[in-house]
């Protein structure tokens, strides 16, 4: 998010020439963990010179290395006195803190303000105890560049990420962690992740899977056979992030229903689908994790939705599975094998309904759907 607003802010912002400096930016991350907290900052080095040009000793508007070494204790003593971090909670300030890193930033987009050289700056506070609440007062650079922004990123204990536009108008950020915010949002991934499982395209090919077994043996290795591929697929999701158009996923899983119903139905007897239950489950551990990993700026607690949601569907799949071993031997009407699974109109006309009804479903989400 921070990156999409760094674009949108320089291409509406004069060029850095046209004024004196008047889009001014720094980036910061404070990250609280436990009796420590670790604050980081980049900063342009045109800001930074406007405050302590002494910093300038070749006078080129630029901070070599040997030149930001001798910085650090100027650089940290401004930044305690303008980036000021304390416990909301009480009048006790953190001890004051060095700054443990101060080095040249990368280059980044030439269209961007921060296309000038920056600076990355690491303080980190070693606390007396650990926080409760924090509070930040920004007014770096307030003097000299009166419409500095500063976007600060705060991350608490590795759970929550909360973002902050600090301005002229908006110096002062008081935040206190929710402790019913992992619990929330943990129990509203849960009734996704079940709600997920109980969409028609899941439900149906776990029916029409687990059918066109010849026995319950067969019909536990299918669903182990899935399980697995689903858990793999959500691996390598979460490895290596977007690997599929979501439009493709979902397509791909409706299109699953009338190609096993198909098959089921083609088939004159039982017969055992580890493939497509391979192929399918890997396709759906994927649409898994692609459907937090695209909200996770609206998701502040990663770990606590991916719980939930993984809970809640593998809990339905197999409270669901479970019931379709006891119920599918007790349906009547005539087996071929007698001691199949599911009946032959399970397998035949039933797999032609599920075939029409994935058909119409995949033509309604593909060529009606946003169209």
């Amino acid at each position: 998010m921070l990156t999409a607003l760094l674009l949108a802010l320089s291409a509406i912002s004069p060029a850095p020439n046209a004024s004196p400096h008047s889009n001014s930016i720094s980036v910061s991350r404070i990250e609280v963990e436990g009796s420590r907290l670790r604050h980081r900052i980049e900063l342009q080095t045109l800001s930074i010179l406007e405050v302590l040009p002494e910093l300038d000793l070749d006078g080129d508007g630029e901070l070599n290395p040997s030149e930001l070494e001798l910085g650090r204790a100027p650089l940290g003593e401004y930044l305690d006195s303008a980036y000021t971090l304390f416990a909301a909670s009480t009048s006790e300030l953190p001890a004051p803190a060095q700054v443990s890193e101060v080095r040249e930033s990368a280059a980044s987009d030439p269209a961007s303000p921060f296309s000038l050289q920056r600076i990355s700056l690491q303080r980190t506070y070693e606390l007396n105890a650990p926080l409760r609440s924090l509070a930040i007062e920004v007014s770096v650079f307030g003097v000299t560049s009166p419409d500095h922004r500063d976007f600060c990123t705060l991350a608490w204990e590795g759970q929550f990420e909360e973002e902050w536009l600090f301005s002229a108008g908006k110096p002062l950020w008081e935040y206190t962690p929710d402790p019913e915010l992992s619990t929330r949002i943990f129990e509203a991934y849960l009734w996704r992740g079940c709600r997920r499982f109980f969409a028609f395209e899941v439900c149906s090919l776990l029916l029409l899977l687990m059918a066109a077994c010849p026995s319950r043996r067969q019909a536990s290795r299918v669903l182990f056979a899935y399980l697995l591929c689903i858990g793999a697929g959500a691996c390598a999701a979460l490895l290596f992030g977007r690997l599929l158009s979501p439009r493709i996923l979902e397509l791909t899983l409706i299109l699953a229903i009338p190609y096993v119903a198909a098959e089921n139905a083609m088939h004159r007897g039982p017969r055992t689908p580890r493939i497509e239950a391979g192929l399918f489950g890997v396709v759906l551990g994927i649409s898994l994790v692609q459907t937090i990993l695209l909200n996770l700026e609206q998701i502040p607690t990663m770990s606590g939705a991916l719980l939930g949601h993984a809970l809640g569907f593998f809990v339905s799949l197999f409270l669901t599975a479970g019931a379709l071993l006891l119920l599918l031997p007790r349906l009547g009407g005539e087996r071929s094998p007698a001691d199949a699974l599911a009946p032959n109109w399970l397998r035949g006309r039933g797999s032609i309904l599920f075939a029409l009804l994935g058909l119409g479903w995949f033509v309604q989400n593909a060529w009606f759907v946003n169209g």
